[in-house]
């Protein structure tokens, strides 16, 4: 006789995380790889710490590496429906984040940690609060060569991404179509040392301050930062007049650059 199955349109029944790495000794680091998946369906709605954030993935102190995977679809009642980490180092490449819900940090979530998100679109994410795309607290997360699209802060700041110290760094990154309901559309930065290359702002918008990026207390450092270009044959120029109609740079790495500001 066969095993009871529950539905699968059903996440209420689903387990709080799709991959759970709890601190262990000895630790998990960047030797173990997951590679090649689809994670969906984390459903992190516990009334326990950690198992109200992570729904896709949780790392406590577990630094593993994810290349070539989605996470898609998940949900955490705290932060980071797609990915939350305590003191991790994780590292993801090649990856899709998208369609996640959470209170705050709508697909990520880092606590005193540094991971790292390279070749990443994460897009159509939603936080109640703070943070559409991403939320760290005294993290220096890095992203390089991402794309955050359409990413919302339902009732808050930071409609890509929200930092509340560290120092959060974005290399090649392209912003756009991010929103939120208080200050900084793309991103916010309070208490934070945010170092921004080379990067697109576009297209992002915030009732409040900073429809691109606000921050408070801490100096940002920003080089080659373009709001508002226009792709020309073999580079950008100020755009004047009507905004352009799709974002300059959807692939960074593949651009030619010419540092602009606001």
């Amino acid at each position: 006789q066969g095993g009871w199955l529950p539905a699968a349109s059903t996440l209420s029944d689903n387990c709080y995380h799709v991959i759970f790495n709890p601190e262990r000794d000895p630790v998990i680091g960047a030797s173990a790889v997951l590679d090649g998946f689809v994670i969906t369906g984390g459903n992190a709605v516990g009334a326990v710490s950690p198992h109200f954030q992570g729904g896709g993935v949780f790392n406590d102190h577990a630094s593993p590496t994810l290349r070539n995977v989605v996470l898609r679809g998940n949900t955490a009642n705290d932060g980071g429906a797609a990915v939350s980490g305590i003191e991790s180092a994780a590292r993801f490449e090649n990856a899709v984040m998208d369609g996640n819900a959470a209170d705050v940090g709508g697909a990520i979530y880092s606590e005193n940690g540094s991971p790292s998100f390279v070749n990443v679109t994460i897009s159509g994410n939603r936080a109640n609060y703070d943070g559409g795309g991403a939320f760290g607290m005294d993290a220096s997360f890095a992203f390089v060569n991402a794309t955050l699209v359409g990413n919302r802060a339902a009732d808050g700041s930071g409609g890509g991404v929200f930092c509340d110290g560290g120092d959060p760094r974005f290399d090649y990154a392209t912003f756009s179509g991010n929103a939120a309901t208080s200050d900084g559309g793309a991103l916010y930065c309070y208490q934070s040392r945010p170092t921004v290359r080379n990067s697109v702002f576009w297209g992002d918008a915030a009732d409040g301050e900073g429809a691109e990026l606000a921050r408070q207390i801490a100096p940002a450092h920003v080089l080659g930062y373009g709001h508002g270009l226009r792709r020309t044959s073999t580079t950008r120029r100020r755009c004047r007049g009507a905004d352009p109609p799709e974002p300059p740079c959807a692939a960074p790495s593949r651009c030619r650059w010419r540092s602009a500001r606001s």
